[in-house]
């Protein structure tokens, strides 16, 4: 319940965010100074979920070109992955 409190409405973003983008990003919410990026890939017969992830020191880039360089690759990635597993 504590934890739920303290990041309640960074997770209801980041599902929003999902929902509108197709991935997650945090800037430091769970960890300071990392920023993360997350998709899924999909689920394996056996019901698994695969998911992509990317993961930076906050001090290589800066916010905005993390997400902006990082999602659209990691997005293809994913999908390429997807078309692997499911073909």
């Amino acid at each position: 319940p504590g934890l739920w409190r303290q990041h309640a409405a960074s997770v209801t973003q980041a599902i929003a965010a999902f929902r509108d983008k197709g991935y997650c990003v945090s800037y430091g919410d769970l960890r300071p100074g990392i920023y993360a990026l997350a998709t899924p890939i999909g689920r394996l017969p056996s019901r698994e979920l695969l998911v992509l992830n990317a993961v930076s020191p906050s001090w290589t880039r800066r916010a905005a070109q993390f997400e902006a360089t990082l999602a659209p690759l990691l997005l293809r990635c994913a999908r390429a992955i997807a078309a692997q597993i499911t073909a």
